[in-house]
């Protein structure tokens, strides 16, 4: 269980990674950045290390990033309007994918 659980923690670290490498948005990959920051958290969590998982949700994904989110948000430009056209339909993908990996996560445990 617990190697299935670091490698889904370490799989999703590498996925908000590069999702935010890949953003036009800096808001978008500073969420991305906070995604990974707490698949990060989930890591240490897994290696018994419980106090740097707080603490790493603490001030990574919430002090820090609160002011990296807050700067960007202050010079973000204008948007132009061929972004504010495009399709979200990867949206409900998004939504779904974490759920899926907990209802998979809690089958493999309950067994």
């Amino acid at each position: 269980m617990e190697a299935f659980l670091f490698w889904t923690c370490g799989a999703l670290m590498l996925l908000g990674g590069v999702m935010m490498v890949l953003q036009r948005s800096a808001v978008v990959a500073a969420l991305w950045l906070v995604f990974a920051f707490i698949a990060a958290s989930g890591i240490f969590a897994v290696l018994h290390a419980p106090f740097l998982a707080i603490m790493q949700v603490l001030v990574y994904a919430g002090a820090i990033m609160v002011l990296f989110l807050f700067v960007i948000m202050m010079l973000e430009g204008p948007v132009m309007p061929s972004e504010a056209r495009r399709p979200r339909w990867w949206i409900p993908l998004a939504a779904l994918v974490p759920a899926v990996v907990i209802l998979l996560a809690a089958i493999v445990w309950v067994q």
